[in-house]
């Protein structure tokens, strides 16, 4: 039954639903009127062609002419009303759902993206595509080795391999997540309407740029959580068991480690039914102290690892100074607010709306259960997105925080499905999601605007654009573009002085004046402390001032910083070496041969360190290796000369040697080589010792 006032509420709620609408559409152009404001979160136009603008505009007015006027509203209601009679009516219908699933996988597959340069694409797709084994992070095992996986059943090299093996992760995990998302708008909804309704409101959102054969690790996560908190809903509401949530969330956990922000959500299904219900009323008090002891607990355990811990540290923004490199940025300044409404807008592009909620809707939500499982998804999604460090910005980081909005976005349909009142909008409402996802999805659908907007995003975050230069030097070198690759390069040599001073610090400690070599290197720490950059820099000028233990402990820092990069363990090991530590010396290269086996570096300290330790044939292996890799690695002939010195082959010791000699620049080594050239002479048998690896 409605009252009498029902009509005229009614009316407002849709007009003040109008006219946020309305404010929401517009706020999209506002870009062009200020082009250089942080708002990447929905500035996507400005970097697609005039066309776009248009299809925009067009999209924007049907939907609010769609929601303005009856007869534009009836026509689009009946419209809507067959879509949904067709794939979400009054029972689960798996097989439709499944065509709409499979649609989509053709969808996702034949409009994906050419380029991925957002989040850690271009290194990720790298570490498939390598003939090095690839690195598995602990934190990502289990996407990291699904994608490896399918790499391996692909007839592919190079980056060919690495870039299909995403994307058909990719397209896959999306036609999974569509499947679910389904399922979620089906017991959201009460009709076949309000069901569609939801599902659109799912699908057309940024995070569905994910599916589009986005290369990260954080699409195949996608699927699981939102099974997760689908078989979690229906087991609040009595339609299902426990198991399958708990198989869900392991599952997450293990896929990424990310998704350890949903244990919160855990306890409330863990007491909410069954035998957990009844543990939980009858020590009630016991468990509330024993979780007070672990919060307590945990909260000191966290801060005595982020006060010891620099590597633990960076992973968190700081909470009331910003760092060296970002001093303006930090937990409650106006820069990471920002960045944190504009990531919102880009998962949630009708949020305003939540505004216009009346507080009967709001109140019948709240008496769902479901409702207080989803605000405990939040709780956590807040966290990730207030404390986790963006280390790329967070407009490059968007993939790393985009799963923080589903929980809210599924809070938001629940409360606008709660209503008749917003029932007339749902059509205008979902063509709206749609016009305000678009932009965002066709930005990265072609070489040119994907770079556009990268380079937008560079400039954004300017003090932090090294790594982001980097990877766009990088793609110019991969196509071949030399020109261009070399024209960035020479504007990362001149916009970062601890480039130039990391240079002058290493020829400094070369010639010996280690005083000045570590004001350099010290200059550069403190640039960015929370770099492994500075750190390697200390260690070597340290290293060749004869300070072992205090370089080794700046190299040890480096790889807690960096614990994926090789050329820290070849520097830990040449440390251990000269502090006459052998084993773990040959620890440290085995850590560097793990990471990139083929590299020229790791090759030449592998076969000098085998050459110090005696181990002469190990030593001519890896020479070989080297000169394998590469020709003009003299080095390799040194150890491959002295492993045939020691067997007495001595005409091929002479080759060798005589060839490293003539390639090697001055120095101790290259002595060396000249002694035992002359023992050869001499026939004397003794090999020179020697204090280099």
């Amino acid at each position: 039954m409605h009252g009498p006032g029902d009509g005229l509420d009614r009316q407002a709620v849709s007009k003040t639903g109008l006219i946020l609408a309305a404010i929401i559409w517009a706020a999209h152009l506002l870009p062009f009127a200020l082009p250089e404001t942080r708002v990447w979160g929905f500035d996507h136009l400005l970097f697609l062609p005039s066309g776009y603008t248009v299809i925009f505009i067009v999209l924007g007015a049907a939907a609010l002419t769609i929601m303005a006027w009856p007869p534009a509203r009836r026509f689009a209601d009946r419209l809507f009303g067959s879509a949904a009679d067709a794939i979400l009516v009054d029972r689960p219908s798996y097989i439709r759902w499944a065509a709409v699933a499979a649609g989509s996988l053709v969808v996702f597959w034949f409009a994906r993206l050419p380029l991925s340069l957002l989040g850690d694409g271009y290194s990720v797709v790298h570490n498939i595509s390598a003939k090095i084994p690839v690195v598995i992070k602990w934190s990502e095992m289990g996407a990291v080795s699904i994608v490896h996986f399918v790499s391996t059943l692909l007839p592919y090299s190079g980056l060919e391999r690495g870039e299909y093996a995403y994307a058909i992760v990719s397209v896959v995990s999306g036609a999974l997540t569509v499947f679910v998302f389904l399922a979620i708008a089906f017991e959201l909804g009460r009709d076949g309407r309000s069901r569609l309704f939801a599902f659109c409101l799912l699908l057309f959102s940024g995070w569905t740029l994910l599916f589009f054969g986005y290369t990260e690790n954080y699409p195949v996560l996608w699927p699981v959580v939102a099974a997760y908190t689908y078989f979690s809903i229906r087991y609040l509401r009595g339609k299902t068991n426990l198991i399958l949530p708990l198989i869900f969330l392991i599952a997450a956990v293990v896929l990424h480690l990310q998704a350890v922000f949903l244990l919160p959500s855990l306890i409330l299904l863990l007491i909410s039914r069954g035998k957990g219900k009844t543990w939980y009323r009858r020590f009630r008090k016991t468990l509330w102290t024993a979780a007070v002891v672990v919060l307590i607990g945990g909260v000191a355990i966290f801060y005595m690892a982020y006060q010891r811990s620099i590597a633990f540290r960076s992973f968190f923004v700081p909470p009331f100074d910003g760092r060296p490199l970002t001093p303006d940025y930090f937990l409650f300044s106006p820069g990471h607010l920002l960045d944190i409404i504009n990531e919102i807008t880009l998962l949630i592009p009708l949020w305003p709306l939540a505004f216009a909620i009346g507080r009967r809707e709001w109140r019948e939500v709240f008496g769902d259960i479901a409702l207080r499982f989803l605000l405990l998804i939040c709780l956590g999604g807040v966290v990730l997105l207030l404390a986790l460090e963006p280390k790329l910005g967070m407009a490059r980081d968007w993939d790393l925080f985009a799963l923080a909005g589903l929980g809210p976005m599924i809070i938001l349909i629940m409360a606008l499905l709660s209503s008749e009142r917003w029932r007339p909008l749902f059509p205008g409402l979902a063509l709206l999601a749609l016009g305000l996802s678009f932009p965002f999805w066709t930005v990265n659908m072609s070489r040119p605007t994907t770079i556009a907007y990268y380079e937008s995003l560079l400039r954004l975050d300017n003090r932090q654009s090294r790594p982001g230069m980097i990877v766009l030097r990088d793609y110019y070198y991969d196509i071949g573009d030399s020109t261009r690759g070399d024209v960035i390069d020479r504007e990362i040599y001149e916009k970062f002085p601890s480039i130039r001073m990391a240079r002058a610090a290493n020829e400094l400690s070369s010639a010996g004046d280690y005083g000045k070599a570590m004001i350099m290197a010290d200059s550069v720490y403190h640039s960015n402390p929370y770099s492994s950059e500075g750190y390697n820099l200390r260690g070597l000028v340290l290293m060749r001032s004869r300070q072992y233990d205090q370089a080794l402990a700046d190299f040890r820092i480096s790889a807690s910083l960096a614990e994926y990069d090789y050329r820290t363990w070849v520097n830990i090991a040449m440390g251990y070496h000269y502090s006459k530590r052998p084993d773990e010396m040959m620890k440290a290269l085995r850590q560097a041969q793990k990471l990139n086996p083929q590299e020229p570096v790791v090759l030449e300290a592998l076969a000098m360190a085998f050459m110090s330790t005696r181990k002469y044939d190990s030593g001519q292996v890896y020479g070989r290796y080297l000169l394998e890799q590469d020709s003009t690695a003299y080095a390799g002939y040194l150890t491959i000369g002295v492993g045939y010195y020691v067997a007495g082959d001595l005409i091929r010791a002479r080759q060798n040697l005589t060839r490293y000699i003539g390639l090697a620049p001055e120095g101790q080594d290259r002595r060396h080589a000249i002694e035992i050239l002359d023992r050869i002479e001499q026939g004397t048998p003794a090999v020179p010792q020697r204090s280099n690896p």
